[in-house]
């Protein structure tokens, strides 16, 4: 109920698009991301698949039962990233730094990261196959410590030397 309530408010601040995060904390995705559509019919909804592929709620399979309009895999997991490529016919964007350039060679539509919003160039060349740029990606991971863990971290560091904005500030 909580995630359908933000989600309406949102929709009354303007939001035309949603993202929802499935992994083991939720019980049930086909009710959820059914109460998202029902109230918000015009806006696109993508569900981003993150943690231990064994405890997701949901296989590749069954994702086109729900009234999404794509997947973001944040798994990290390439034999599942593949396994969803091969199940799941709509659009499926890469969630993790590591799989940018791998995602782009096996068919992905994109990149949903948030290392895009620090540098949206080396995001773009990794993905169009430049190895230089995934290394870089990749190296940006594990000296800011956020190595197969959410990006916030490092864009937080990132964006404190290029804005002399506090790591500890939330937005």
């Amino acid at each position: 109920r909580q995630s359908v309530q933000i989600a309406d408010d949102c929709g009354e601040a303007g939001a035309s698009g949603f993202v929802v995060t499935l992994n083991s904390n939720i019980r049930d995705p086909y009710a959820l991301c059914e109460a998202l559509h029902e109230n918000h019919r015009e806006s696109a909804l993508f569900v981003r698949l993150e943690g231990n592929v064994n405890e997701l709620p949901i296989s590749p399979e069954f994702l086109y039962d729900l009234p999404i309009n794509g997947v973001i895999d944040a798994t990290g997991d390439i034999t599942f990233f593949m396994h969803l490529i091969g199940a799941y016919s709509g659009s499926v964007y890469i969630g993790t730094t590591s799989m940018i350039a791998t995602g782009h060679l096996m068919g992905a539509t994109g990149v949903v990261l948030a290392a895009a919003t620090v540098s949206n160039d080396l995001v773009e060349s990794a993905f169009s196959g430049d190895r230089e740029a995934q290394a870089e990606l990749s190296a940006w991971e594990r000296e800011t410590g956020t190595y197969g863990t959410t990006m916030s971290r490092s864009i937080k560091i990132a964006l404190e030397s290029e804005f002399l904005v506090s790591s500890t500030m939330r937005d």
